[in-house]
Formats: structure tokens, sequence, C-alpha cells
């Protein structure tokens, strides 16, 4: 119940990719390529842009953090809770092999690199790439920060 999954004109969503919404919400906007053997999972908001690109084996899920405070009864059995969801901006590309975790917000424009984990906020049209994904440079080559 309350689960929902929205899909915009012209997307493509590869094979193998699991497009799974529990108890929560998935938008993929219109234009967008989703890779082959991708996850998209939410327990809480899931939304992805118009023309966004996702390259293969990515992982984006939102919501689905298991409680674990009681060592004395099993986790599975403590509940979820979720840090606000994923948003994923327009014109976004994220790299293969990427995983974005819950309460992530990619702005419009950005890039992350293959093997990325990203686990908050990534400002707009930037390249940002690690463990966890840190803006490097900008979308015209210049590097940022030192």
């Amino acid at each position: 119940p309350g689960a929902s999954i929205e899909i915009g004109d012209g997307v493509i969503l590869s094979r193998n990719t699991v497009v799974r919404a529990r108890n929560g919400r998935i938008v993929i906007g219109a234009g967008s390529d989703i890779g082959t053997n991708c996850i998209l999972a939410t327990d809480s908001s899931l939304v992805i842009g118009r023309d966004v690109l996702v390259a293969a084996f990515c992982y984006l899920t939102a919501g689905g953090n298991h409680v674990f405070s009681d060592p004395n009864t099993p986790i599975i059995r403590q509940g979820m809770m979720s840090k606000g969801g994923i948003v994923v901006e327009d014109d976004v590309w994220i790299g293969s092999h990427a995983s974005v975790l819950d309460g992530s917000h990619i702005e419009t424009g950005t890039i992350i690199g293959a093997h990325a984990l990203v686990n908050k906020r990534i400002p707009g049209r930037v390249i940002a790439w690690g463990q966890p994904a840190r803006p490097q440079r900008t979308r015209s080559g210049e590097p940022i920060g030192s």
C-alpha cells in the first residue's frame, strides 16, 4: 500500500534492472536511460529527473536503512528508517558501478564517476568521484579545491 512507480515518456530500462518501490515512490523522468543490471529501490522516495544517464551496475537505494540499536532483537525485526530519500535532478550522468545512498541529492548537470559512493548533496555542473564522492572538477575541467 502506498507504493508507486512513475516512468516518463521515452525512458529506457535495460535488461536485468530491478525497479522496486516498497511503501515508497519512484519517479523516472522522461528521456532517462537506466543501464543493465541496476537496482533502483525505495522505502521512501527516489526521484530521477529528465534526461538522466545511469550506467550499468548502479545501485540507488532510498530508505530501507535497518534500525539496529537493540542488540537483543534481530535486526530484521527492528524496523526501518529513512534519511529523506534520493533526488537526482535533470541532465545527470552516473557512472558504472556507482552507489547512491539514502539522503543523497545530485544537482542538475553533474557527472558522478564510476565506482563512486554518493552519500550527500553534490552541487550542480561538477564532476564528482570517490568514496565518498566529492566534487573534483567543474564540467569545464577546472579543479575544485586543493
